[in-house]
């Protein structure tokens, strides 16, 4: 009898503990979740089994490490992600660098600054100065006239000649001209071309060239200014003149005769006609 009455307690206790643990298990399903659910059923279990505290942490399971770095990486990454972008300060300028105009500036601008630079350095290699006589005419006061050198420094390229002969077709300085020194060149004589070979230099002039109407020696005087002027080089030994690119017997309508080649001893004869 006293054995049957024990086993109705334990089928009594063992009743209630199943229905306790029917409640724990509803109220963490209700409140937690399915995943808790199966923890705490598997705790229960566990504890059922007679399994102590010590076998939990044991047992309990734990992250591989290679899962916890991937966990690091990926919230590094979006803690990187959510960090708003700014924009970067730009570094201040020393007073040795470009500015960024500067450095960027269009390949086309650059070429034409380079080629004006070269040009101003030709230039500066290119012209030369000489100092040089041009001849004009000085009206005395008894009324005689005779060529007169007057100094000029001649700026040129490559030919001091044509510079030269430029200088003397512009005529004389007004400070010149107060002091009676005047030109016989008719005015708008154009020199077309200059050059000089074997010895030889030959002038072409426009046709202005011919329109003096002052009379025989005024035409000499004329004559006289270019001739002169061409002796100054030393390195012409004769002086051949054209007219629009053609060679004329005579000069003007007084009929003075043009020589096909003037030298320095022509200088001689052409002032003695005019003193």
């Amino acid at each position: 009898m006293r054995r049957r009455k024990k086993r109705k307690k334990i089928g009594k206790t063992g009743c209630l503990f199943w229905l306790l643990v029917l409640l724990i298990l509803v109220v963490v399903f209700l409140y937690r979740g399915k995943d808790s659910l199966k923890d705490t059923v598997t705790t229960i279990k566990r504890i059922v089994s007679g399994e102590s505290s010590k076998d939990k942490k044991i047992t309990e399971v734990k992250k591989p490490k290679e899962e916890e770095e991937e966990e690091e990486k990926t919230y590094e990454t979006k803690s990187q992600e959510e960090k708003p972008v700014t924009k970067r300060e730009p570094e201040n300028k020393t007073s040795g660098e470009k500015s960024l105009t500067e450095i960027q500036k269009p390949s086309s601008q650059k070429k034409s600054e380079k080629r004006t630079e070269e040009k101003k350095r030709t230039e500066k290699i290119r012209i030369k100065e000489l100092t040089t006589s041009i001849y004009f005419v000085k009206i005395e006061i008894d009324g005689t006239a005779k060529p007169v050198p007057i100094k000029r420094k001649i700026k040129y390229y490559d030919s001091p000649i044509t510079r030269t002969y430029i200088s003397l077709l512009n005529g004389p300085l007004p400070p010149e001209r107060k002091r009676g020194i005047i030109s016989f060149i008719p005015e708008g004589t154009k020199l077309i071309s200059a050059s000089l070979s074997n010895g030889t230099l030959t002038l072409n002039f426009n046709e202005k060239l011919e329109e003096n109407y002052s009379g025989r020696e005024a035409i000499t005087l004329e004559l006289l200014q270019i001739l002169y002027t061409a002796f100054e080089f030393n390195s012409v030994r004769k002086v051949r003149i054209l007219i629009n690119n053609r060679r004329k017997q005579y000069i003007t309508g007084e009929g003075i005769p043009l020589k096909p080649y003037y030298t320095r001893e022509d200088l001689g004869y052409l002032l003695k006609s005019v003193a």
